[in-house]
C-alpha cells in the first residue's frame, strides 16, 4: 500500500468555521476515512475501571498483509494552541497505550514546534483542508457526526430510564485501546449480543430500533477490527492452523490454551491455598472454566474465516460496518455490502441469535418480507445445532 501522506496544501487548521471542538474533529475523522483508515472518534481510556482521558481520534491502518499501525490524533483548534504541551502530552500517551504512532493536530507552525515534534517522534499536522471537508460535511449530509451517534443513543437510554446502551458503546470504544485482540473481539461480541437481545423485541422501524442497528454494526465493525489485528502474524499460517488459533482466542481469550489455563491456575492456586477445603474448590474451578470454554461456538466464527482471505472478511468488512453505523439513514441488514453482511450473520450466529429476526427491524408492515439474501454457500451456519439464546463467553 502506498503511504499516505496526511499534510495537503490548502487551508490551516485556524481556517474552519466555528473553529472548535467537535466539527474540527468530525472534519479529520472524516478526512481520515476517506483515505481508507478504520477511524474512530472520542475513544475512552480506562485504568482500571477509572476513566483518564479520552483519544479525540483513534486510527487503524493496514498497510500491508502481514502489517497493522495504531494511531492516535491529539486535535487542537485553538489560538493559543499550546503545542509544546500537547506534543509531550501525546508522545506520554501514545507511550502508555504501546500505539505505533501518534499525531497532534494543530495551527502552531512555528519552527520550535516543529523541532520539538520531530525529536518526539510525533507528526504534525497543520495544512489538512478542514474548511473544504467541514463544508463538503455539512451540505451532504450523507453521515452523522460520532456526537450525533452518541446523542441518539443518550436519547434512547432516556426513554427507558438507564444508561445502558451507553455503558455498551463506551465498552466498545474503549476496547480499541485495552486488550485489542482476542479479548476486544470477545467484549464486541459481548455487546451486540446484548443489544441484539433487546432491538429483536422492539417494535420494528422505531426509532430505537434503529439506533440498536447503528450500535449492533458499531460493535461488529470493533469485533473485526480486533480479529484483524489478532491475526495478523498468522495470515500465512494453513487453513486449519488459523481455525485452531480463532477457536482458541475466541473461547479462552488467547491463541494459546496454555496462556488461559495459566490465569485460571493462578486463581485456583489462590483459592486451594486459602479457602476451606481449597483443594476441593480449586478442581472444581477448573473443571466448570474449561466445560464453559467448550460451550463457546467459536467454531462458526474459526470456519468462516478460516476459509477467507483476512482482508476481504475483516479489514474491509469493517470499514463498511462503520460507515453503516454512521450514515444518515442507516441500511438495513439486506443492504449491506456482500461481506460486512457475511461478518454480521457469523457474528449474529455465533451469538445465538436469527438473521431473519435481525433482517426484520426494518420492517414496518406485519406482512412485509425481508429479503435475506442465501448465504449458505458462504456461511458455515443454518446447518448446525441451534445455539442457546445467549451463549457464554470466554472469561
Amino acid at each position: 500500500m502506498v503511504k499516505r501522506q496526511v499534510a495537503a496544501k490548502e487551508q490551516p487548521v485556524a481556517s474552519v468555521p466555528g473553529g472548535k471542538g467537535t466539527a474540527v474533529e468530525e472534519a479529520l475523522r472524516l478526512y481520515f476515512a476517506s483515505l481508507g483508515y478504520f477511524a474512530v472518534r472520542s475513544v475512552p481510556w480506562k485504568l482500571d475501571g477509572s476513566d483518564v482521558t479520552d483519544i479525540d481520534l483513534w486510527l487503524y491502518e493496514r498497510p500491508s498483509t502481514i502489517s497493522r499501525r495504531r494511531i492516535i490524533v491529539d486535535i487542537k483548534n485553538k489560538k493559543s494552541p499550546q503545542a509544546a504541551e500537547r506534543l509531550v502530552w501525546t508522545k506520554g500517551l501514545q507511550t502508555a497505550l504501546g500505539v505505533e504512532s501518534a499525531f497532534v493536530a494543530t495551527p502552531d507552525r512555528r519552527p520550535a514546534t516543529h523541532r520539538l515534534a520531530r525529536s518526539l517522534k510525533i507528526n504534525l499536522i497543520e495544512n489538512v483542508p478542514f474548511d473544504r471537508i467541514t463544508r463538503e460535511f455539512d451540505l451532504q449530509k450523507l453521515v452523522i457526526s460520532q456526537g450525533q451517534f452518541d446523542e441518539m443513543v443518550r436519547e434512547a437510554d432516556a426513554t427507558r430510564h438507564t444508561n445502558e446502551w451507553r455503558e455498551a458503546l463506551a465498552t466498545v470504544k474503549a476496547s480499541l485501546l485495552s486488550g485489542l485482540g482476542f479479548q476486544s473481539a470477545n467484549r464486541c461480541l459481548r455487546v451486540m449480543a446484548e443489544i441484539y437481545d433487546d432491538v429483536v423485541v422492539t417494535p420494528p422501524g422505531s426509532t430505537r430500533a434503529m439506533v440498536g442497528a447503528r450500535l449492533i454494526y458499531l460493535a461488529a465493525a470493533c469485533a473485526a477490527i480486533s480479529l484483524d489485528y489478532a491475526m495478523a502474524e498468522y495470515v500465512f499460517k494453513t487453513k486449519e492452523e488459523r481455525e485452531i488459533i480463532l477457536e482458541n482466542g475466541i473461547r479462552y481469550g488467547s491463541p494459546e490454551t496454555s496462556a488461559a489455563l495459566g490465569r485460571i491456575r493462578t486463581a485456583s492456586g489462590l483459592a486451594e491455598k486459602y479457602l476451606p477445603n481449597g483443594r476441593h474448590f480449586a478442581k472444581m474451578m477448573e473443571s466448570r472454566f474449561m466445560v464453559d470454554a467448550e460451550r463457546v461456538p467459536a467454531g462458526i466464527i474459526a470456519e468462516f474465516l478460516g476459509r477467507q482471505r483476512l482482508v476481504d472478511a475483516l479489514f474491509d468488512p469493517a470499514n463498511a460496518l462503520l460507515s453503516a453505523a454512521l450514515a444518515q439513514e442507516v441500511p438495513s441488514f439486506d443492504r449491506l455490502p456482500v461481506g460486512a453482511r457475511a461478518l454480521v450473520g457469523v457474528f449474529i450466529d455465533f451469538n445465538g441469535g436469527a438473521r431473519d429476526k435481525f433482517a426484520r427491524m426494518w420492517s414496518v408492515e406485519a406482512d412485509e418480507k425481508p429479503v435475506v439474501a442465501n448465504l449458505s454457500s458462504e456461511l458455515p451456519l443454518e446447518t448446525a445445532s441451534p445455539q442457546p439464546k445467549k451463549s457464554k463467553r470466554a472469561k
